[in-house]
């Protein structure tokens, strides 16, 4: 269905992420990033309220580590060394991520697994 096949785009692109944070231990840059955080945007209008407010907060911890990622770059660029507190920051980030990674299938295990019709009843299920 047309609604499963968007479920699997947020879900791709979140691995997608997560993994290329994994290798390169900073996240991925330029159209990736916006693919990313396009998809993961669209949460909101695919899955049920708690699932989509866990992945906009993985999208909002993942642009907080690509804004702290490019702040430690441009300083390191200058010379400039980093604060224990700027390691700290980047630490956590990362492992929120990876956190978030590793629940990643847990959490969408039943949204991924609905047909349209009982999403939209498990939708309005959860309002009432």
């Amino acid at each position: 269905s047309e609604l499963y096949d968007r479920r699997m785009i947020v879900y791709d692109q979140a691995q997608e992420f997560a993994h290329y944070v994994m290798i390169h231990g900073r996240p991925p840059t330029g159209e990736a990033f916006g693919r990313f955080h396009t998809a993961l945007l669209q949460a909101r209008f695919l899955f049920r309220p708690a699932v989509s407010t866990e992945l906009l907060e993985f999208a909002s911890v993942a642009f907080r580590f690509s804004l702290v990622q490019s702040k430690i770059d441009r300083d390191m660029d200058r010379g400039r060394d980093l604060s224990a507190e700027e390691y700290r920051t980047s630490d956590d980030l990362l492992e929120r991520i990876l956190q978030f990674s590793d629940g990643l299938p847990t959490l969408l295990r039943n949204e991924l697994q609905l047909g349209e019709d009982d999403a939209h009843q498990t939708a309005d299920e959860g309002e009432q």
